[in-house]
């Protein structure tokens, strides 16, 4: 099964298979002590990539756990919570775009928290941030961007008045 699975993929531009011991070592160390290895790695390095990966694993039936460019300490690091399954590292994928015209940013799946400040902080940016998100952004801003001197708005999407309000001139994101 998996080594139909890694053969797919071995071709596909972005991706960098690594199934060998000493290859996945780094990803083996868990928090908490779990002792679960992963089956092996996919290394991404391009966004393309990633539907290759979904489509090869839902064909031959392997299970993936994606990780970031944080270190995800919290949650027991790289291991997955099934065993065997394949680490997706998007470590490499670290782009960010802001369009402060626009309001808009936009990030790569392994942009930590540290990347987006120094980019927010680059741009000059004021955040506008949905009040309805997820609990580790609210506390992005309010615990961690404010310590930086960025501003970080929450706003009812849904209040189109609150909305317009909030997007001055001195708001980038």
């Amino acid at each position: 099964m998996l080594s139909n699975f890694y053969e797919s993929l071995r071709h596909v531009p972005g991706i960098s298979v690594l199934d060998g011991a000493q290859e996945i070592e780094p990803y083996r160390p868990d928090t908490g002590g779990a002792t679960r290895y992963p089956a092996g790695v996919l290394r991404v390095t391009e966004v393309s990539a990633v539907p290759c990966i979904i489509a090869a694993a839902n064909a031959h039936s392997v299970p993936l756990w994606p990780i970031s460019g944080g270190r995800n300490f919290g949650y027991g690091t790289a291991q997955a919570v099934k065993p065997g399954s394949v680490v997706v590292d998007m470590s490499p994928l670290k782009q960010i775009e802001i369009d402060t015209e626009a309001a808009v940013a936009r990030i790569q799946p392994g942009v930590c928290q540290h990347d987006l400040e120094q980019a927010i902080a680059r741009a000059g940016a004021r955040l506008l941030v949905p009040d309805d998100c997820y609990t580790g952004l609210r506390m992005f801003c309010a615990e961690y961007l404010p310590e930086r001197s960025i501003e970080a708005v929450m706003v009812d999407m849904s209040d189109l008045d609150a909305v317009r309000i909030a997007c001055n001139l001195h708001t980038a994101l």
